[in-house]
């Protein structure tokens, strides 16, 4: 019997879209309110108390696009994991990270066709893997180039 053939394509939960809209308009609104109560200015680097802060409009634009961009990210990881496979994937390169988060090239197989993407990832989803390693992702078979982790 086939180990992979128990694995399943995890189901993708909106949570983490949900979570990382809300500390987006979270601090788009705080960054707005600091700046209106005090003489700081972080767009100016903490310089030039007698520059103006900024606008209501920015946190009142970016909310609404920060909701409309989670949601965009959140159907793309759906599409990716109804119509994906799992494909065994081969660590090509690691580059540069920050953050908790680094650049990783992977080449992969898609019905025959070889595949390389560099795309970031967190870096605890690659701790203890080396250049070389295999990791298993979904491949979406409409678009073999979009790629998620299986976890």
């Amino acid at each position: 019997m086939n180990p992979s053939a128990e694995i399943k394509i995890k189901e993708v939960k909106p949570q983490i879209y949900i979570y990382s809209c809300a500390f987006g308009i979270l601090a788009l609104w705080g960054w707005w309110l600091f700046e209106n109560q005090t003489d700081y200015r972080l767009h100016r680097g903490f310089s030039a108390p007698r520059a103006e802060p900024i606008s209501h409009w920015v946190p009142t634009i970016g909310s609404p696009l920060a909701l409309i961009t989670a949601y965009i990210m959140w159907r793309r990881a759906v599409g990716i994991a109804e119509n994906g496979i799992l494909v065994d994937a081969r660590i090509e390169k690691y580059g540069g990270g920050s953050d908790g988060m680094r650049d990783v090239t992977l080449s992969y197989v898609v019905a025959g066709k070889d595949y390389k993407v560099k795309k970031t990832f967190s870096e605890s989803d690659f701790a203890g893997l080396q250049v070389g390693d295999s990791i298993q992702i979904v491949a979406d078979q409409r678009h073999p180039k979009r790629i998620m982790l299986n976890s």
